[in-house]
């Protein structure tokens, strides 16, 4: 029997896990825009349509809240021009993982969060995250950004 140069098994392997559905790599800012959108249809809302410009927006604002270790609002929600109007709502986690479940049950108990995020006056949204250290503690920053025209 012959063997396999370890070079070529590493290379099988690596292209084996990079060629694995997209299930097994979970997105949890879109994990976390599913359950919305499960909430507001639930309450007879439209789904928020996913929006690459809040996306950029909102990971841009999660990683400044890490690099200024800052955590909060600013005074303006930094858009894009084409939304008319914007909310936002923020969470933070502890440690570095993602968790999208925990981040909606903060939001839908929030009774401020809920009202932002089930707004009908919304059409779109972006789901940021960003890792790093607010203080002396390792946290995940959720922004969801959302905005309507």
């Amino acid at each position: 029997m012959r063997r396999l140069p370890v070079s070529l098994l590493t290379g099988f392997l690596i292209a084996a896990t990079t060629l694995l559905p997209a299930a097994a790599a979970a997105n949890p800012q879109q994990d976390a825009i599913d359950q919305l959108n499960e909430v507001r249809q639930a309450n007879g809302l439209t789904e928020l349509r996913a929006s690459s410009s809040l996306h950029r927006s909102s990971t841009r604002y999660a990683r400044q809240m890490i690099d200024t270790d800052y955590f909060g609002h600013a005074t303006r929600i930094a858009v894009s021009s084409r939304f008319g109007r914007a909310g936002e709502t923020l969470a933070l986690q502890p440690g570095w993982g993602a968790n999208p479940a925990e981040t909606m049950d903060d939001w839908m108990n929030s009774p401020v969060h809920r009202a932002v995020l089930l707004s009908p006056g919304y059409r779109w949204i972006g789901m940021g995250i960003a890792r790093g250290r607010v203080g002396s503690r390792l946290v995940t920053v959720w922004v969801a950004q959302i905005g309507g025209r």
